[in-house]
């Protein structure tokens, strides 16, 4: 699990493939970032400019945590429609 400091800057991948293992695009994704206390922080769209496509079913986005973050357990809340279905994963990071 990623540790960052406060005011710092976490990169965050996101890879989607098919049951074979090739990489796919989704036709919708978001992607929502949460405090330890469940306070939405920052939400990403498929379009937006901070969230990056790098090739074929793969993205990043940067996220800098502000100077007031609260330390602990933050939570990386993403969704994406796929061929018709729904996509659902949580990932976690911690602000020291």
């Amino acid at each position: 699990m990623a540790r960052i400091l406060v005011q710092s800057t976490i990169r965050i991948d996101i890879e989607i493939t098919d049951f074979n293992g090739a990489y796919i695009d989704p036709s919708t994704q978001t992607l929502e970032i949460y405090d330890p206390n469940g306070n939405k922080k920052e939400t990403y769209s498929q379009g937006d400019p901070d969230y990056i496509r790098d090739g074929a079913g793969k993205y990043h986005c940067n996220y800098s945590s502000p100077s007031d973050a609260a330390r602990g357990l933050w939570r990386i809340d993403w969704k994406a429609t796929v061929g018709g279905l729904s996509e659902h994963r949580e990932s976690n990071f911690v602000v020291v």
